[in-house]
């Protein structure tokens, strides 16, 4: 009797695991080869001067995020980058400063695949735990349900893109526990300490998701022990930042005691009148988190309902911590709105979609159920993010692409046309290096002025809101700009609109425009038009020269 032959049935079971590869993957390269914005300030190269800082053992400036993670992987990264560059004797901070750009790209590199790692692990150990390819599947494609999300993945230096990394270190650690059979183990303790710490060290917006352990640690021993466990957690992942402590503390504060953004406005918890409608907006924006909230509650409703003499079990258990984060997040989020401050929340829809699952296979009971129902969720999640994110990352990553290139050629003017004429940066709006180093060193505590100052002597900024012109940190007149380097003068990315310039020339720097771009604006100073502010007034123009 010969051999049977397999089924394409059988075939497709034993290939079909290897779908949990596909998502990292095609995550992988489409992250990899994704543009990202150049020279981008706010907060690239606050992150990307404190690495530096960072990587030569001092203490970092910044800790509004606090973001300190971040810190520590960009250091590290710009170690590498620098050690195999063959760059001799020169510091770690000079070489940043020559090249900001390299190490941005190279660091934005390390984070795209540390978070295609933990997709992939996010899959295979579901996978490993419970054989089903469709929960892995599920886990997977939910975190790519927001576009928002994805660009912040893919092409930010900020506390963002590692926070896609340590939820799903914590997503991970709740599969572990869920699938454990002793759940009173300790370890699961520190395991869930440690990313909290980890993840508040990141960034506050991960200050929901501490409700998850307290609601399915199963003794007030051990839920005691988790909140006291992210005291030194957090301390651990941000040791750059503890001379910073102080200044820390008063910021959260402010954020809690003021309305407005970034602690700012009034005094108050909330503001009502945006409040609300933040609420609003958010569930618009991820309906997803609203569909969850919704079915979750009915879904337990109907499960504690049926069950009233009957002990709770660990889904509806864990169904529970994860609504319970949905509704603090949300809350918390909408005092001070932007989109991607619910990133950590939403990361989470796919392990909560699962829960809400499993409760309605308990209640009803069936097989047919319990057997196409995860499947169509997740083949509905596949339809979605496929009909809706490749348009929409295309046309970001086309914005990104011709933001550059006008960046590119507006350099290549300058470089070919006006290379004798000394430069002054609009800031803090141009886009280049010089503007982006001097907006990184503001918000890192002059950590690395007088690297800049050195490099980079002779270099100038135009500050609209102040009316000043800025040699790095230092106030100086245009006429000893002009009384040093004479009347050829480019202003980089200045205005777009004629009204400012009008305002601009009104106050005594008369601008001619020479390059009229989206992201990119030129001017030269019209040395015919300009009155040098010199009080004994003994210096005159001639042909477009300075005169004693």
């Amino acid at each position: 009797m010969g051999l049977l032959k397999p089924t394409n049935r059988t075939i497709f079971k034993k290939y079909f695991h290897y779908c949990v590869y596909i998502f990292p993957l095609v995550f992988l390269c489409s992250g990899l080869n994704f543009n990202y914005p150049k020279f981008a300030n706010d907060p690239h190269y606050v992150y990307l001067v404190n690495s530096a800082v960072l990587s030569e053992g001092k203490a970092v400036g910044y800790i509004d995020h606090p973001g300190t993670t971040v810190m520590q992987i960009g250091a590290a990264t710009i170690a590498g980058i620098h050690l195999f560059s063959g760059s001799g004797n020169e510091s770690k901070i000079n070489h940043v400063i020559r090249d900001p750009e390299k190490f941005m790209g190279g660091i934005r590199m390390v984070i795209v695949i540390l978070n295609s790692l933990i997709l992939l692990l996010l899959g295979w150990v579901a996978l490993k735990k419970t054989g089903s390819v469709w929960l892995s599947l599920l886990l997977q494609v939910s975190t790519l349900i927001s576009a928002n999300s994805l660009d912040h993945i893919w092409t930010k230096l900020s506390p963002e893109p590692l926070l896609f990394f340590v939820t799903g270190i914590f997503v991970l650690t709740i599969v572990l526990y869920y699938f454990e059979k002793d759940k009173n183990q300790w370890k699961y303790v520190l395991f869930f300490s440690l990313v909290t710490g980890a993840g508040l060290g990141t960034k506050v917006t991960f200050l929901p998701l501490i409700v998850i352990p307290l609601i399915i640690l199963p003794t007030f021993k051990k839920k005691l022990g988790y909140l006291l466990g992210i005291v030194p957690a957090f301390v651990l992942f941000t040791i750059p930042a503890i001379p910073e402590y102080k200044g820390m503390y008063f910021w959260m504060r402010n954020l809690f005691q003021h309305t407005g953004i970034y602690g700012s406005g009034e005094k108050g918890i909330i503001d009502v009148q945006t409040y609300f409608p933040n609420i609003i907006r958010i569930f618009e924006i991820n309906p997803v988190i609203l569909f969850i909230v919704v079915t979750g509650i009915l879904v337990l409703l109907t499960h504690y309902l049926l069950n009233r003499n009957k002990e709770t079990n660990w889904d509806a258990r864990f169904l529970c911590g994860i609504i319970g984060t949905f509704i603090l997040g949300t809350l918390l989020v909408a005092k001070h709105h932007k989109e991607h401050y619910i990133i950590p929340i939403l990361l989470l829809n796919g392990i909560g979609l699962y829960f809400i699952l499993n409760i309605i296979n308990t209640i009803f009971q069936s097989k047919i159920l319990n057997t196409i129902l995860l499947p169509i969720v997740v083949t509905i999640y596949i339809f979605i993010v496929g009909m809706n994110q490749p348009n929409k990352m295309k046309a970001i990553n086309q914005d990104y692409k011709a933001a550059n290139f006008e960046i590119d050629a507006a350099n290549f003017l300058i470089e070919h046309y006006y290379p004798d004429f000394t430069r002054i940066n609009y800031y803090t709006f141009s886009l280049n290096k010089f503007t982006a180093l001097k907006f990184g060193n503001d918000f890192s505590k002059q950590k690395i002025l007088s690297q800049l100052t050195d490099m980079y002597p002779h270099t100038y900024f135009y500050e609209f809101s102040s009316d000043q012109f800025i040699n790095w940190n230092q106030k100086v007149q245009l006429s000893e700009i002009t009384e040093r380097h004479g009347n050829k003068i480019l202003l980089l990315n200045g205005p777009s609109d004629d009204e400012t310039v009008k305002e601009i020339r009104d106050r005594g720097f008369p601008l001619i425009r020479i390059y009229d771009g989206i992201v990119q604006n030129l001017y030269i100073l019209d040395s015919l038009d300009y009155v040098s502010n010199i009080k004994d007034e003994k210096y005159v123009l001639k042909n477009n020269v300075v005169l004693n």
